[in-house]
């Protein structure tokens, strides 16, 4: 009976088995996922439920467990998953058996008593769970995978109906019954509509589509569809409503800063905003203009490469939204000196810390030698002279190669914005690793790093959802000479869950011949499931609470398979993409991929 199927598929009652515990030695055994049992009256489930196996190394691998809930309403959100995974294992036999779920609704005692009992509910409506994210395969060994669990739904004849609302091939818009798994009172009929055109959620509001109509289904396929954006609902099976979303449209935004206006064609203003249809070809041409006494400086946002510093720009419409601004200076500053009188390890931001007393603007010419100096979040000054020392944006340690961020969950971006020169001969860093936000280092005049000497800027998730790795997650803009003396290196660090670069938009780059970019580990590496949600539901193959996940695509796993990039790491899966291959020949945007951690411990990672 070793391995075999075992419990009930409409009442699963039984958690999962252990593994084989080899060699009669408890050290090598592991549990098998557990029981969720669950009778309520309302249930409303946005979360999970896991009864996993969970990951193990070797000596056979446990099985998923048993979720079985029973109740009279239960709804389902987006992110809303039931998983009863079977345990992964590396060498020596086999993975874990899949386990079973079940969600009951509606049932009376007598009826989940004889479930339990093991009896099939023919006299009920019963069937597959399709209705919610569920996982139940078996665990993988060394490309073969162990058998899947089951999952199922049964209802009373007179229960709830559930209705499931999708979007094809985008969930635009905001339907007013909206993209979740709803519950309905039997044969209840609603007016579902969405107004078009709706924006897609993914791409920040920057892409819309027009509703193109619906499709009904139930277990039996499509029984009706339509072209408009409402449509009546009758519960009396369990539905799905996809809404059709066709014609894509981008937005082009392109505003002017504080202190100047935008010319296209002949119009002038402080905002353009156009929608043109995705894919076509109808570049027009922007020209930033300074008021009296300011001059421009640079755009920010959506650039193309090479235009960052240049006045008038052509905007390509494809083949991406874009959003531009135009940042604009005083033409002549008068820049007044401001000195770093504070004492070591002192806050940019504290009045007293300078000389003359004052937090430094873009008016001011500011120095500081021989100190380190902590900037909370953002800082700006005229021109920046760093002498010994070191200046730590938006971080917690003076080692700038080693940061870690001040504010992990901060969400708005940290940086540094020097409207002239600055010279750091210091060490300096922005950002941190596993940081919320981008960051970014904008330099109006020259950038030298000198004096064997470290600059370390640190990328956060894009906000650009479309086009994240050609965006990038922190951005280096200079528009005079970048200049790495000898000794100097520059660290760019990816973030190291979703990879996003950091990108630099330079004019002229002089690296001396002992000098350079270093971007040794700093690329995807793992991250425990719940610090932050990954920006898709698909990041991952599964999600497990406190375990380490990477959506790499060539990640490697524990001590048997190599992670992948340029070429394929040793042993490589086809099944699961485990050491594949990965990114482009010709624009390699994209970091390494981490190794294998060995038992799911942290200790043991390294990153691409």
């Amino acid at each position: 009976g070793r391995g075999l199927a075992y419990g009930l598929p409409y009442a699963p009652g039984q958690p999962g088995a252990p593994n084989g515990i080899y060699g009669n030695n408890l050290s090598n055994s592991r549990r098998g996922g557990g029981a969720i049992r669950i009778a309520a009256d309302n249930v409303v489930l946005a979360g999970a439920l896991h009864a996993d196996g969970g990951f193990q190394s070797i000596y056979g691998a446990s099985s998923g467990g048993g979720i079985w809930v029973t109740c009279n309403h239960i709804e389902f959100g987006l992110a809303a998953r039931l998983c009863a995974v079977g345990a992964d294992i590396i060498d020596f036999s086999s993975g874990g058996g899949g386990g079973r779920i079940s969600i009951g609704i509606g049932l009376s005692d007598a009826e989940i008593a004889a479930l339990a009992a093991g009896e099939v509910p023919t006299h009920l409506i019963y069937g597959p769970l399709t209705q919610v994210a569920v996982q139940i395969r078996g665990g993988q060994a060394s490309g073969n995978f162990a058998s899947s669990g089951t999952a199922t739904l049964v209802q009373a004849p007179a229960a709830d109906r559930l209705l499931e609302v999708k979007g094809n091939p985008v969930q635009a818009g905001e339907p007013a019954v909206g993209y979740a798994t709803h519950a309905l009172d039997w044969n209840q009929t609603i007016t579902a509509a969405v107004p078009t055109p709706g924006l897609d959620p993914a791409s920040s509001g920057r892409m819309r589509y027009t509703c193109a109509g619906y499709t009904l289904a139930d277990t039996n396929g499509v029984f009706a569809s339509g072209t408009a954006n409402t449509v009546e609902v009758t519960a009396t099976n369990n539905l799905v409503l996809t809404w059709l979303w066709d014609n894509p449209e981008f937005r082009f935004r392109t505003a002017a800063g504080a202190n100047g206006r935008l010319r296209i064609g002949s119009e002038t203003n402080t905002l353009f905003e156009q929608w043109m249809p995705a894919g076509i070809t109808n570049d027009f041409t922007v020209e930033a203009l300074p008021d009296p006494g300011f001059r421009f400086l640079c755009w920010e946002g959506d650039v193309v490469p090479g235009a960052t510093f240049n006045r008038q720009v052509t905007v390509p419409t494809h083949p991406q939204p874009r959003t531009l601004t135009a940042r604009f200076v005083p033409a002549a500053p008068a820049l007044a000196d401001k000195v770093f009188t504070g004492v070591d390890n002192g806050f940019w931001e504290s009045d007293a810390n300078w000389t003359p007393a004052g937090v430094p603007t873009i008016g001011d010419a500011v120095h500081i030698t021989n100190k380190t100096v902590h900037v909370d979040t953002v800082a700006e000054a005229g021109r920046l002279v760093l002498s010994g020392g070191a200046l730590i944006v938006a971080g917690t340690k003076n080692k700038v190669a080693e940061q870690t961020p001040r504010y992990p969950a901060r969400t708005e971006p940290v940086g540094l914005f020097v409207v002239e020169d600055l010279r750091l001969g210091g060490n300096a860093s922005i950002g941190g690793v596993g940081q919320a936000c981008e960051s970014y280092l904008t330099v109006g005049g020259d950038l030298t790093l000198t004096g064997s000497k470290a600059l370390a800027i640190y990328a956060g998730p894009s906000a650009d959802r479309l086009y994240p790795f050609k965006a990038g997650g922190a951005r280096v803009t200079v528009a005079g000479t970048t200049t790495i003396d000898p000794g100097c290196w520059v660290y760019p660090d990816c973030d190291t869950f979703t990879g996003h670069p950091v990108v630099f938009d330079l004019q002229d780059l002089a690296i001396a011949a002992t000098g350079g970019f270093d971007a040794t580990q700093r690329g995807w590496g793992y991250m425990n499931f719940g610090p932050r949600i990954p920006p898709a539901p698909n990041y991952h193959e599964r999600i497990i609470p406190n375990f380490w996940v990477t959506p790499a695509p060539g990640w490697g796993m524990d001590y048997s398979i190599g992670a992948g990039h340029g070429g394929r790491g040793g042993s490589y899966s086809t099944l699961r993409g485990r050491g594949l291959a990965y990114g482009l020949p010709y624009a390699p945007g994209q970091p390494g991929a981490p190794n294998g951690i060995y038992g799911n411990n942290l200790s043991n990672s390294r990153r691409g």
